[in-house]
């Protein structure tokens, strides 16, 4: 389960090959939202392989546990392999503006489908930390990312 709180401009929910223990694994990613426990898809990733990314923008929040009101994820085994079940990570982020060393520029006017360059300036991260866009030590940098989900 996930909350994104209100004022959130990008959530990133991911999966990669190399977060997966079984080779030639084939996981598919479903993104839901829910509130008062009712559950609607908001994102999926069905790619061959296990590389899947669902970026939600300006996601409408749900943040209370209590009542039903979260986010979550449902990893599909399309193909595990040559196994009957595989360990993975399934790593999700979320990006706002509270923080003073980060800067979201993007589009009012994404369409859903098409590329909307989200840009996020930030500095100052950990090195040990993964962060949205990959390992690295790099303090600033610049991505761009497409849109797979639009709110109004």
């Amino acid at each position: 389960m996930f909350h994104i709180p209100a004022g959130t401009k990008v959530a990133r929910f991911s999966l990669g090959d190399s977060l997966v223990s079984e080779e030639n694994s084939d996981l598919d990613l479903y993104v839901y939202r829910c509130i008062d426990w009712d559950c609607t898809q908001v994102g999926s990733s069905l790619n061959g392989g296990s590389n899947e990314n669902v970026i939600l923008t300006t996601p409408e929040p749900a943040a209370n546990v209590d009542v039903g009101d979260v986010y979550i994820t449902m990893i599909h085994g399309y193909s595990t392999g040559d196994a009957s079940a595989t360990d993975y990570t399934m790593i999700g982020w979320i990006a706002d503006i509270a923080e003073s060393t980060t800067r979201i520029i993007s589009s009012p006017r994404a369409i859903q489908g098409r590329f909307n360059y989200t840009t996020i300036y930030t500095n100052g991260l950990p090195k040990q930390n993964l962060h949205i866009w990959e390992q690295s030590p790099i303090i600033m940098r610049k991505v761009n990312l497409k849109v797979l989900r639009c709110s109004s």
